[in-house]
C-alpha cells in the first residue's frame, strides 16, 4: 500500500503495456461517456455519419511560431509534427472560452523560456490543429469521458476515455481532415483548478499518438505543458526519483515476469517448449525500460553491438524508481523540482534532432539488442528451435526496428 501512490505514472504505465500486449483479448471498460460512434472501418458498407457534436465542427490549425496552416502542411507529414487540441467539459456555448485556452496553451509550449527547449526550437514545425466538440459538464455528459477525481494522496486528478479519443480522431480524419495524423492530442478539461492527469507513452500503448490532459486552469504553466508534451508527443518516461523509492530496484518488478509469459507471442511459445522463463531470459523490467523511450535505458552503457555500447546514461534514477534504471546527467524537461530545467539531455536533444532533422534520420544505431535464450542448448529441442533476442528499439517511437538479418551457424 505504501508503494501504490507514489509510483501511480509506472503502474499506468505497467497497466498500458499490458494492454498493448494483450490487445487480442482485453477491452478498454466503457463506463465513461463517449461520442457514440464506431471508427469508419468498422462500417465499410454503410454511409459515414458524424454525430451530432461533430456535424459542424470548426477546426483551426496554426504553426508553433504563429503562422496558419491547412491542408497543404498538414499534408508534408515528414516536415511538420502535428498536435490536435480536444475541449472536454466545455459547454456548446463555451466554444470561444475554449479556442482562447487552446491558443495560450500553444503560446505558453512555443514560447517556452529556453529558446532550446523542442517546442520552441522547432515550433515552425510543429502544428496546432484546434477542434472544437461541444459536450457537457466534466462528469456528467462531457466529450471524450472528461472527468475529476479525488486521489487520497495527490488531490484531484483528472481521467478521459482513451477509445473515444481514438474514435475521435478516427472520425475527423474520415469526414473533415483527411490529413490528420496528430503525434499527440491534447485535452483540455474545462477547470479552472491546477488538478493533473497522467499522459499516455506511445511507446508504451502501441498507439500513433499521446492523450495529455491538461486543466484550463494550468495552460499557462509551461513547465507542466512542456513536461507533458514530453510524454505525449515524444514518448518520454520520467527522469526523477519519488521520495521513498530511492533503494527500490526496476528489477523487483522481474518478479510479475510470469504473468506475462504466458501472453502474446509467448502463449505460442509456450506450447513448444513448455515454460518459457525456464528456457529464456525474460524480463519485465527489461521491457518496462527499454520500451522505445530512449531517455532512459535499463543499463549504464545500452548498446550491445557496437563495443563499448554506442552511449552512456551516467546517472541513476527514473521512472520514478532509484535503481537499475538509467538517464543522462543533468536536469531536463523530463525531471521534476531540482532535476526540472527549460533544457535537454544529450540523449532528447539526439531524438529531437531525428524527429525534427528535415531529413529523417536516426541519431544512432538501433544496437540494443541481445541474446534471450535459449538458456541452455540441449538435445530435446530437436531438429527446429526457437531463438529470442530483446530489441529494445523495437517499439522505438521515431525508429523502430523493421528487419532482421540474421546468421545461424554452429562455432
Amino acid at each position: 500500500m505504501v508503494l501504490r501512490q507514489p509510483i501511480g505514472r509506472l503502474a499506468v504505465a505497467i497497466s498500458m503495456l499490458w494492454l498493448a500486449t494483450h490487445a487480442s483479448a482485453a477491452q478498454v471498460p466503457r463506463g465513461l461517456p463517449t461520442p457514440g460512434f464506431q471508427p469508419p472501418a468498422t462500417v465499410p458498407n454503410r454511409p459515414f455519419v458524424l454525430p451530432p457534436g461533430l456535424r459542424r465542427p470548426t477546426w483551426t490549425c496554426t504553426r508553433g511560431d504563429g503562422a496558419p496552416c491547412g491542408h497543404a502542411e498538414l499534408a508534408r507529414s515528414g516536415l511538420y509534427r502535428q498536435v490536435l487540441i480536444l475541449p472536454t467539459g466545455y459547454r456548446a456555448d463555451e466554444r470561444d472560452r475554449f479556442f482562447a485556452d487552446a491558443e495560450v496553451l500553444r503560446t505558453t509550449v512555443s514560447a517556452a523560456p529556453s529558446p532550446e527547449v523542442f517546442s520552441a526550437k522547432y515550433r515552425s514545425q510543429l502544428l496546432y490543429v484546434t477542434l472544437w466538440v461541444p459536450g457537457g459538464d466534466l462528469g456528467s455528459s462531457a466529450v471524450l469521458g472528461g472527468r475529476t477525481y479525488l486521489d487520497p494522496t495527490r488531490g484531484e486528478r483528472l481521467t478521459f476515455d482513451p477509445q473515444a479519443v481514438s474514435e475521435t480522431v478516427a472520425a475527423t480524419r474520415h469526414a473533415l481532415i483527411p490529413q490528420l495524423s496528430p503525434e499527440a492530442v491534447v485535452l483540455i478539461f474545462d477547470t479552472p483548478t491546477s488538478a493533473r492527469g497522467y499522459s499516455t507513452i506511445p511507446s508504451y500503448t502501441g498507439k500513433p499518438f499521446g492523450i495529455v490532459p491538461i486543466a484550463a486552469g494550468e495552460v499557462t504553466n509551461a513547465e507542466l505543458a512542456v513536461h507533458e508534451l514530453g510524454h505525449g508527443l515524444l514518448s518520454w518516461v520520467d527522469e526523477y526519483v519519488e521520495s521513498g523509492l530511492e533503494e527500490f530496484s526496476i528489477k523487483a518488478f522481474d518478479a510479475l515476469t510470469p504473468s506475462i509469459a504466458w501472453q502474446g507471442n509467448l502463449a505460442t511459445l509456450a506450447t513448444q517448449v513448455g515454460d518459457p522463463l525456464a528456457t529464456y531470459d525474460l524480463k519485465l523490467s527489461e521491457i518496462l525500460a527499454d520500451n522505445g523511450a530512449d531517455n532512459v535505458a535499463s543499463s549504464q552503457f545500452p548498446g550491445t553491438v557496437t563495443p563499448g555500447g554506442s552511449e552512456a546514461y551516467e546517472t541513476e534514477g527514473a521512472l520514478g524508481l532509484g535503481l537499475d534504471v538509467w538517464h543522462n546527467t543533468g536536469p531536463s524537461i523530463m525531471g521534476r523540482d531540482q532535476s526540472f530545467a527549460f533544457a535537454h539531455t544529450a540523449a532528447q536533444e539526439r531524438i529531437a534532432a531525428t524527429i525534427f532533422g528535415g531529413r529523417f534520420r536516426s541519431g544512432r544505431a538501433n544496437d540494443r539488442l541481445r541474446n534471450a535464450g535459449p538458456l541452455e542448448w540441449r538435445g530435446q529441442f530437436g531438429s527446429d528451435t526457437t531463438v529470442v533476442m530483446f530489441d529494445g528499439d523495437k517499439n522505438h517511437r521515431w525508429h523502430p526496428t523493421v528487419r532482421y538479418d540474421i546468421q545461424v551457424g554452429w562455432f
